[in-house]
């Protein structure tokens, strides 16, 4: 395993320039990774403030600003990745979380059943059986919840958009992943992914959600 570490950083360290040479081929420059934006390469912002637990829930323990939630389009399991490998996390709380009435009225009026764990039947490709999720329409309708962990901020976003985005945030001259565990990419502090966050972890979540929609209807009715 050793062996297959120089290789993973150097590649990874190739994508994240090739994205920013291209970036700057068009534009003249690439952003400032200190306050670059999802919206630059057309992510949405949506309306309500990420739980805080949400990192923790999940078992995020990484130092990142930027942190996206998706179904991965290889596997099909539910992870995370704040631009090193996808770590696969608890689907059933995620399940929880996309369709509880707080955040789901905020997704539903987007075509985003990948979100939700809903997958179109798809073939196989006759050359490579393991290549059909690669194909330009499975790519551009998977979506991602890209999470602003500083200003506590989700937007989504196609797979695409959140591929070419994140390595934008990357330091320039630097790669924030320099640890290879497990077979996985990772960033500092995210090592320890195979440890599962506490029941009560999870049921802070389910708590804070369910407060913030009793406090939003309170208001509403006070509005009207």
């Amino acid at each position: 395993m050793e062996n297959l570490q120089l290789p993973v950083f150097q590649t990874h360290a190739v994508f994240v320039a090739d994205v920013k040479a291209a970036v700057r081929k068009v534009y003249g420059i690439a952003p400032d990774p200190a306050t670059v934006l999802p919206t630059i390469v057309g992510a949405k912002s949506l309306d309500f403030t990420m739980p805080p637990m949400m990192e923790e829930t999940f078992g995020y323990g990484g130092k990142l600003r930027f942190l996206e939630f998706s179904f991965s389009p290889k596997t099909r399991r539910f992870g995370y990745s704040d631009g090193g490998d996808h770590i696969p996390s608890n689907e059933e709380l995620w399940l929880k979380f996309v369709n509880h009435p707080l955040i789901a009225v905020q997704l539903m009026d987007h075509d985003c059943p990948t979100l939700y764990g809903q997958f179109a039947r798809v073939e196989a490709h006759p050359a490579c059986p393991n290549l059909y999720w690669m194909t330009q329409d499975r790519v551009e309708t998977w979506h991602c919840l890209l999470f602003d962990r500083q200003q506590r901020r989700p937007y989504l976003c196609t797979r695409r958009q959140m591929i070419f985005f994140l390595p934008l945030t990357e330091p320039e001259g630097m790669d924030e992943h320099t640890l290879f565990v497990g077979g996985r990419l990772l960033s500092p502090g995210s090592e320890n992914f195979k440890t599962l966050p506490s029941a009560e972890t999870e049921k802070g979540l389910v708590a804070w959600l369910d407060n913030e929609a009793s406090e939003l209807e309170k208001w509403l009715h006070e509005e009207e």
